[in-house]
């Protein structure tokens, strides 16, 4: 089962990293939202469209799915514009694609 949710959300940084045998990539995000921090596992594709203006912070929309099957985990999968869930339009985004 999946679970999708939209939030909005700053976003104050981001992280690439590789497996020690350089095979796997991962790629997160530092977001803020309502004062609370964390850092949250991203597409590449988001990963490449967030902190492109040359500012260190900036507002996003975001999509994220929860996946609730053999390996459980919460993943940021579409980034678009601020103000993109106003009025219940889709976010304008990329997409991580399926079985990433």
């Amino acid at each position: 089962m999946n679970i999708e949710t939209k939030f909005n959300a700053m976003c104050v940084g981001k992280n690439e990293s590789k497996t020690s045998d350089g095979k796997a990539t991962f790629y997160t995000l530092a977001i803020v939202q309502n004062g609370q921090a964390g850092n949250i596992a991203c597409s590449q594709d988001v990963f490449d469209r967030v902190l492109t203006s040359g500012q260190q912070i900036e507002v996003y929309d975001f999509t994220g799915v929860y996946r609730d099957g053999q390996y459980k985990n919460f993943k940021i999968t579409h980034a678009g514009e601020a103000g993109s869930l106003i009025g219940g339009g889709a976010p304008q985004s990329t997409s991580a694609g399926k079985g990433k």
